[in-house]
């Protein structure tokens, strides 16, 4: 047979004629010889090469899948005893129709759909259940114990079953001890956020040996009391906080108006008005939590004022509020 391929050479072409004409798969062959499996189809079909007549027969012979003696009993068991088809895969390691194939070679009969139907009900119950305490985990206030109580499972099981569903991927919040909010945590809360504190301090007012609250749980609790904090806007208000204003002062060895007056120099939305409340407010935040003298709040040396022209002249009014705090320290 005269070779009219120009890519192979005499030899290759009569190996793969060789090949084709014996039991070898047709994807073996056209790997060997870089060829794609329906441009080998059709050389064969072009030159008239036939493949064995047994050919199928020893193909699905050689690609039957044997089990173990122990996956063997393992399939016998399962098959009657309502296992899902997924389940099955997964431990044989074989697709569905293998399967089958294989229960049809093992002679084990028709499944017992009502031992099936009893395993998919099952499952439903458990993916609702599920369903239900990621919704209560996730956006409820309830312990574990709650939790529990309220699905009909002990605390243990349903610990395990939200560390399953983690490594899952699925997402399941840590919770944070419940903590009932005393009066006097209340009027701190109402009385910092008044004075423009920001959440993380007032986290660190409220926290002690017991429990560290942390400026989400202050955010939450500030949303349940309908408080509205003296920072919600600008955002320079941040940058001018009653514990940040003491570590200006403290790093600098300057007065704090000093600071509010460069603010309100570099930010057009800084009011007059709202440059004399943060000084008043810095003033009255020392009187009512002296405990921000202790705290050092992390303030970079090179300060934030100092890469940002000013956009206005600085005010007199904030000038003569620094000479009347000064007069008055003095006194």
């Amino acid at each position: 047979m005269v070779n009219h391929t120009k890519k192979y050479s005499d030899d290759q072409f009569a190996r793969m004629r060789e090949l084709w004409e014996s039991y070898v798969s047709t994807w073996v062959i056209a790997q060997e010889f870089g060829l794609k499996e329906k441009t080998l189809k059709g050389l064969a079909g072009y030159y008239g090469w036939k493949r064995p007549a047994d050919f199928c027969k020893k193909l699905a012979e050689a690609n039957t899948y044997h089990p173990s003696e122990k996956k063997e009993q393992w399939l016998r068991t399962a098959w009657h005893d309502g296992t899902l088809m997924v389940e099955m895969e997964v431990e044989l390691g074989i697709t569905a129709c293998t399967i089958r194939d294989l229960a049809k070679r093992l002679d084990l009969g028709p499944r017992n759909k009502q031992a099936v139907n009893e395993t998919l009900r099952e499952l439903q119950g458990h993916k609702t259940r599920a369903k239900t305490i990621q919704r209560l985990w996730n956006n409820s206030d309830l312990t574990p114990e709650e939790i529990a109580a309220e699905v009909g499972m002990t605390r243990g099981s349903l610990i395990q079953l939200v560390r399953r569903r983690r490594k899952n991927g699925e997402n399941f919040r840590t919770l944070m001890p419940r903590y009932i909010l005393t009066g006097e945590d209340k009027a701190t809360l109402r009385d910092a956020y008044r004075l423009g504190l920001n959440q993380a301090t007032i986290g660190w007012l409220l926290s002690n040996d017991a429990r560290l609250i942390h400026a989400a749980c202050v955010d939450r609790w500030g949303s349940a009391m309908q408080l509205q904090h003296r920072n919600h806007w600008p955002q320079m208000l941040r940058q001018l906080s009653p514990e940040l204003l003491w570590a200006f002062r403290e790093y600098s060895g300057d007065d704090p108006c000093v600071l509010v007056q460069k603010a309100y120099t570099i930010s057009g939305e800084m009011s007059l008005l709202l440059a004399q409340r943060c000084i008043v407010d810095y003033h009255k935040a020392l009187v009512r939590f002296p405990q921000i003298l202790e705290m050092m709040v992390g303030v970079k040396k090179s300060f934030w004022w100092r890469q940002i022209k000013p956009i206005r002249p600085p005010h007199p009014i904030i000038d003569r509020m620094r000479t009347q705090h000064a007069r008055r320290k003095a006194a």
